[in-house]
């Protein structure tokens, strides 16, 4: 009749994804589509904090919290401007903290404090007791001399056992790892590119 016609959702044979174009680059399935304001309608403009939110929820769900290059990440397209959800172009703020995975297993010195793990992240009993005593095992180790930490670009053997605890399936352990490595070689890489800029000014 004449109501209003809803986008129907995904066929049958393949749930859970829309398919993009076959001629299109990207062939990757689009699982979430949110919809922005009209350009025009400042009035519901959607904030930097409502992006970081978004951002914190499409990696904490399983989406592509990263990406190199960054387009690989979540993107919001509102306003005509396109922004990348890639966790390493976000900020912590009060509403979210992006560093929040690395302060539950943080195995390194620095200078962030532990954040407990989260009720309900494993199941109970046994398995629970298992969770708790890993994340020590990775907590001790930030203890340690500087001498003796883990070195940046690898990871502990306890990290792997704990992320399967709370459910990382086995066929994302290596590039969930390998991730982890390679954002940390990136991290230092930058720091010391930053410290040999701020020694080149230092002597002109």
């Amino acid at each position: 009749g004449g109501g209003v016609r809803r986008p129907p959702p995904p066929r049958l044979r393949q749930p859970g994804v829309l398919r993009r174009h076959a001629r299109l680059m990207n062939p990757r399935h689009v699982r979430v589509l949110l919809f922005a304001p009209r350009r025009d309608n400042v009035a519901q403009t959607v904030s930097t904090q409502a992006l970081r939110r978004l951002a914190f929820l499409a990696g904490g769900t399983g989406g592509r919290g990263t990406g190199a290059p960054t387009m690989w990440a979540p993107t919001w397209y509102g306003g005509g401007v396109r922004r990348t959800l890639a966790w390493t172009a976000q900020t912590c703020c009060g509403a979210v903290d992006f560093m929040a995975p690395w302060r539950v297993v943080r195995w390194q010195p620095d200078s962030l404090s532990f954040l407990p793990l989260a009720d309900g992240a494993v199941g109970g009993g046994e398995e629970a007791k298992e969770a708790a005593a890993t994340l020590q095992v990775l907590h001790e180790l930030a203890g340690e001399a500087p001498e003796e930490a883990v070195p940046d670009g690898a990871v502990p053997a306890a990290l792997p056992r704990f992320l399967r605890l709370v459910g990382m399936a086995e066929a994302e352990m290596a590039g969930a790892l390998l991730g982890m490595e390679g954002g940390a070689l990136r991290m230092v890489a930058r720091v010391a590119k930053q410290r040999a800029i701020q020694v080149t000014r230092h002597w002109q």
